[in-house]
């Protein structure tokens, strides 16, 4: 769903709907999903703290946990060779993190470039003729696209929390 901008009432509307979809999600689902999507183990793990994950907010119980990792997983189906490029980087990443003083960086460097390759593909787009603005442009389009819905819930819940403050 592209971002759009919601008054309070739509926000806290949203957020029940993404809650309910939260919960009617088992939590041996999303882990499953998970392990299958050939994460590393750590990450996993990692991953999986957030299936428990839960905010009061408004007298209620909201699955934050399980929202934005149920988000995760769609963003990661819907652009496939972004999660492949950055899944390349990362090894490469680990290959490169040894080099001393450079190789973080050049880790960093290597998964971002790796997942704007696969954006670029699931754009239909070449990856060839990336270059330092570009591969900056696309990350910006990438982490817009992904946080885009959710800054606008948080937006609206907030002022909506502000005025009933």
């Amino acid at each position: 769903m592209s971002a759009q901008h919601l008054n309070p009432e739509q926000a806290r509307l949203h957020l029940a709907l993404l809650d309910a979809e939260a919960r009617g999600t088992r939590r041996e689902d999303l882990y499953a999903w998970l392990t299958n999507a050939g994460l590393p183990p750590d990450m996993v793990d990692a991953l999986a703290t957030l299936i428990d994950r839960t905010q009061y907010y408004a007298g209620k119980v909201i699955h934050v946990g399980r929202i934005i990792l149920i988000k995760i997983v769609e963003f990661a189906k819907a652009h496939p060779n972004l999660a492949i490029g950055a899944a390349i980087g990362a090894a490469v990443a680990c290959l490169v993190k040894w080099i001393p003083i450079l190789g973080p960086i050049l880790g960093m460097a290597a998964i971002a470039v790796g997942a704007v390759c696969g954006h670029q593909i699931d754009k239909g787009q070449n990856c060839r003729d990336l270059n330092f603005f570009s591969v900056t442009e696309n990350l910006i389009e990438i982490a817009r696209e992904f946080l885009a819905l959710f800054i606008e819930i948080w937006k609206g819940a907030a002022a909506e929390w502000g005025q009933n403050r």
